[in-house]
């Protein structure tokens, strides 16, 4: 399948992109070699091959969950670096307008 340069623009578009008139060139040829490569992989004869719902090894990761004594206070902020009233002090990440 030919990439067209409208092709291009109409994805882009889809995409809300803007790309500069320069740069399309090399985008045409990087669609058309995605395309060209997806075209290869669907070439491959997969008859009598169950599919798949994981590409590795499927197991079970969860843990049992098992109810434990939650750390105290004093054990939880023993390793903070600041502290207020048993509460973590961190430093402020959004600024006040």
């Amino acid at each position: 399948m030919n990439i067209s340069k409208e092709d291009v623009v109409r994805t882009l578009g889809l995409a809300r992109l803007e790309v500069p008139e320069s740069d399309l060139p090399a985008l045409i040829a990087e669609f058309g070699a995605i395309v060209h490569y997806v075209e290869s992989i669907s070439a491959v004869k997969l008859d009598g091959v169950e599919p798949l719902s994981h590409g590795g090894e499927a197991r079970d990761v969860f843990r049992d969950d098992v109810v434990v004594t939650p750390l105290s206070t004093k054990d939880a902020m023993s390793n903070a670096p600041d502290s207020f009233n048993g509460l973590f002090r961190v430093p402020r990440v959004i600024a006040e307008s």
